[in-house]
């Protein structure tokens, strides 16, 4: 029969163990927040960008209007393309599209 002494270590061993088993769990929470906080990171960055590409926006290049959300959120270039005439109250607007975002846009002529 195992001494009182025997008993408590062999308690104190499973608690350690248990205690590891919870180390990996906290580990795997930890490296999961750091992906997070890493993809949080970027997105900071490319939005920081997009107060930066609103300065250089030029609203029309060889002709053509251009998208001004593709130019903020990716700093691409898209033409925008009209797709109707239609009235607005009493009013004519000119309705545009992006077929890259799918912008959508009406504009007093």
């Amino acid at each position: 029969m195992p001494t009182i002494s025997e008993q408590l270590n062999q308690i104190a061993i499973q608690f350690s163990s248990d205690r590891q088993i919870e180390k990996r769990e906290v580990q795997r929470e930890i490296a999961a927040a750091e992906t997070r906080l890493a993809l949080l990171a970027a997105r900071l960055a490319e939005i920081e960008k997009s107060r930066l590409r609103q300065s250089t926006f030029i609203a029309e290049r060889n002709g053509n209007y251009q998208c001004p959300r593709c130019w903020i959120q990716t700093g691409t270039t898209s033409d925008l393309k009209p797709v109707a005439v239609g009235i607005a109250g009493d009013r004519e607007i000119d309705q545009f599209v992006c077929g890259t975002c799918g912008f959508d846009e009406g504009f007093d002529p």
